[in-house]
Formats: structure tokens, sequence, C-alpha cells
């Protein structure tokens, strides 16, 4: 799940550069993938989504704080 280990590594550097003094907005995260995209920002839970696993619970959680923003 290449999504989760983009927005960890995101949300180390926000934190480096954030102890550093340095003011941080949004974080723009390119991902290709549609359907990645679709999950993380839509909250409803469907029959298909069941079997998704903790990766994409974490990215949800952290578009939904304002944290990262998810780009195609």
């Amino acid at each position: 799940m290449a999504v989760a280990e983009g927005v960890k590594e995101a949300l180390w550097l926000r934190g480096l550069l954030g102890e550093l003094g340095v003011k941080q907005e949004r974080v723009k995260l390119m991902c290709d993938s549609q359907s990645a995209i679709h999950l993380a920002r839509n909250h409803v839970h469907h029959a298909w989504t069941k079997h998704i696993d903790i990766g994409y619970h974490f990215v949800r959680d952290v578009v939904e704080e304002g944290h990262i923003s998810l780009t195609k």
C-alpha cells in the first residue's frame, strides 16, 4: 500500500520542518490510483471495503484531519 507509506513519510517530513520552525500548510500528495483517493475521501463503508487493512483507515484519518490532501 504505497499511499499509506507516502503519507507516513510526508507526516514525518512535516514534523521535522515544524521542529525547525518552518510553518507548514497542508501537504499535497500525488497518487495515481483514483480508487485510493476515493477511499480516502469517502467515509461510507461499503461491502467491498470490508477487506481494507488499517493503512487505508490511517490515510482516511489523516486526510480528514486536513494534514494531507490527495490529488491525481
